[in-house]
């Protein structure tokens, strides 16, 4: 015998969020029962390891189910929950390349990972002690601490414009260096 929740037979995922925020804890079962193959495989496209791809995997509904009181229920559930996951995902992998000190191979690669619609991201790294000091600074700003131009700017005493000039050289450095070494 099928379970009802709530006054419908087999409610939205709009009504079964809105359960949730109530604290019916079975609306939650059933929302995850319905996307949990899905997010798997929409991580399994971005994330290249099978532990990463499970710890995303878990982080995404942990925060699905901490931000749950957010979620608006005029709005549609699938983006918003696909919107979790990739900004999981993305806060994963900027934690990955902080942790190694590591920038990814170029900027296509991160926006790889950003894009809802990429394939699989193979997200190779070099180490940036290769470049310059300054340009490994606004690297490394830019990129492991997602920090606007205007704020590097500030930290480096210099020009927005000329932020942009490192980050721009030091990237195209990494690419030249990257494609000698026959990545």
């Amino acid at each position: 015998m099928k379970e009802t929740l709530g006054s419908s037979p087999d409610p939205s995922d709009e009504e079964l969020m809105l359960l949730y925020q109530t604290g019916q804890e079975r609306a939650f079962a059933i929302l995850y029962q319905r996307y949990s193959s899905r997010v798997y495989g929409f991580l399994r496209k971005r994330l290249s390891d099978q532990n990463s791809i499970e710890d995303v995997f878990q982080a995404v509904f942990v925060k699905l189910h901490r931000s749950r009181e957010q979620f608006n229920t005029s709005f549609t559930f699938a983006p918003w929950l696909f919107t979790i996951a990739r900004t999981v995902a993305l806060d994963w992998h900027k934690k990955q390349v902080v942790e190694t000190k590591y920038v990814p191979r170029s900027e296509v690669e991160l926006e790889a990972l950003e894009s809802p619609t990429s394939g699989t991201a193979e997200l190779g790294l070099i180490d940036l002690s290769v470049l310059p000091r300054t340009q490994k600074s606004a690297v490394e700003m830019r990129y492991m601490k997602d920090m606007s131009f205007d704020d590097i700017a500030r930290r480096l005493d210099t020009t927005p414009d000329n932020v942009r000039q490192l980050v721009s050289r030091g990237l195209k450095q990494l690419r030249s260096l990257f494609a000698k070494a026959g990545g």
